[in-house]
């Protein structure tokens, strides 16, 4: 291992799915970069994650919360522990339902210092290779985050937000801008808030595209295209990301107040229209 090779702290966030997360495990030890180490955030588990991580992997640094810290406090918990502990030059956040190539890693710390980039992003597929879930994030005219899904990105690209899943992040951002927000963003919504006061504060981040992961397409979230009593439910539960109140509350804080309206109409226009597609198709 060359000397100059940054060190990179992996700051993974779960709550049971011990199965997906020794998969994940698995996946990290056959990437061809070696200088870094993995931080497992256990928010309150009931399927035993903390003791069997503990047992399937001891080189694993595994941190224990007590249910409430959800998604960003998760995060939080996991990168001040790597900042304080650990002597880190980067912060790499992935999901339990992530698998990754095995050069994914050194593609997105070859980026970050060629570029003096303070965020690189991967190109996130799902799982069965038959669609892109990622391939960089811009803002629309109308002020609607979007997740770029086709080959428009082929090259390193400037993007103006990322998704908190194979995202690299100089360690000096957090100093500078803070942490994620959990207390109006616990669980959806932290990472965008988080990408918007970076790139509003004027920092690089870059889309990588021969940085690729996988991402489970069974932990998507199309449940609201079962049934109308989903699609109702997941407008108020609180672990959706189609809560309209936290919706209108992340938008109404990053973008001009007078294009809330048209983001309202394009967002939810789309989550009902799916839904009378799908059940279209199933005729």
């Amino acid at each position: 291992m060359k000397k100059n090779k940054p060190f990179v702290s992996i700051i993974v966030p779960v709550h049971n799915g011990i199965e997906f997360t020794k998969r994940m495990i698995k996946s990290l030890k056959n990437i061809f970069y070696h200088n870094y180490k993995i931080i497992i955030v256990d928010d309150g588990s009931t399927d035993k994650t903390y003791e069997k991580v503990k047992d399937y992997n001891k080189d694993i640094i595994i941190i224990k919360g007590n249910g409430n810290l959800f998604w960003s406090g998760g995060v939080n918990k996991g990168i001040k522990h790597a900042l304080n502990k650990l002597n880190t030059d980067y912060i790499l956040l992935l999901n339990n339902d992530n698998l990754v190539e095995k050069n994914f890693l050194n593609e997105l710390v070859k980026t970050a210092q060629k570029n003096e980039a303070d965020v690189v992003s991967s190109k996130v597929f799902y799982e069965n290779k038959k669609g892109m879930f990622y391939g960089g994030g811009i803002i629309t005219w109308s002020g609607l985050l979007k997740l770029i899904r086709d080959k428009r990105f082929k090259k390193t690209t400037p993007v103006q937000w990322f998704t908190g899943m194979g995202v690299l992040i100089k360690k000096d951002l957090f100093e500078e801008v803070g942490f994620f927000d959990e207390k109006e963003f616990p669980q959806y919504y932290g990472d965008s808030d988080f990408a918007l006061k970076v790139y509003k504060n004027g920092y690089k981040i870059l889309y990588e595209p021969e940085s690729i992961i996988y991402n489970d397409k069974r932990q998507s979230f199309d449940s609201h295209k079962k049934n109308i009593k989903l699609l109702l439910k997941n407008l108020t539960e609180f672990k959706s990301p189609h809560n309209f109140k936290i919706v209108k509350k992340f938008y109404k804080k990053h973008m001009p107040i007078w294009k809330l309206p048209v983001i309202i109409f394009h967002k939810y226009f789309k989550y009902f229209a799916s839904f009378f597609i799908s059940k279209i198709r199933r005729k």
